[in-house]
């Protein structure tokens, strides 16, 4: 009895952790529906049953793997959802209810993954990442202060550094000047 149970316990373990789908070439973002940021999204974080968002380390591994073996496609898919997540969703039709403080912690974490996990040699060595989530044509620059400090950076080493490194060095919004659009 025990060892049927014992079989039965082990058989349940390998079958939850085969629920996560793994990341292929087949799954990076091609386009820019909004259907594929949210599949896309599928494999790189999830919700526990209390609520909690996970994210998906064998992909975010995965990820990194296969841009360290020179594949900027994966990198680029994770900064392209990094953008949608941080400023597109919320207008998104097929928005699924994430408040604002979980896409912070979502867009923070992946902030964090991509400087963490860039190269010295590569063709995002120069970018600032960090200015996805500070950019001026936005009002959410101080909504992302916020909450990265009331949650001390959720821990995050890279996206304490990257985020206080750039913040600091931007003006107020109220004293840039915007520019006028032709049909002002």
């Amino acid at each position: 009895m025990k060892k049927n149970l014992f079989t039965i316990i082990i058989l349940l373990i390998i079958s939850c952790n085969s629920l996560e789908k793994t990341i292929t070439d087949d799954d990076l973002l091609k386009d820019i529906e909004l259907e594929s940021f949210h599949d896309f999204g599928k494999f790189i974080w999830s919700r526990k049953k209390d609520s909690t968002i996970y994210f998906h380390l064998k992909n975010l591994k995965i990820i990194s793997k296969k841009y360290s073996k020179g594949n900027n496609n994966y990198f680029s898919s994770l900064q392209k959802y990094l953008y949608y997540i941080a400023y597109k969703y919320e207008k998104s039709k097929i928005n699924k209810g994430l408040t604002f403080t979980e896409r912070a912690y979502i867009a923070g974490y992946l902030t964090d993954f991509l400087y963490r996990n860039r190269s010295k040699n590569d063709f995002y060595k120069d970018k600032k990442i960090i200015n996805r989530l500070l950019s001026f044509e936005y009002n959410y620059r101080n909504r992302y202060n916020e909450e990265f400090k009331k949650h001390d950076y959720y821990g995050l080493k890279f996206l304490k550094k990257h985020h206080l490194e750039e913040y600091t060095h931007l003006p107020p919004l109220d004293t840039v000047r915007l520019k006028k659009m032709r049909s002002d």
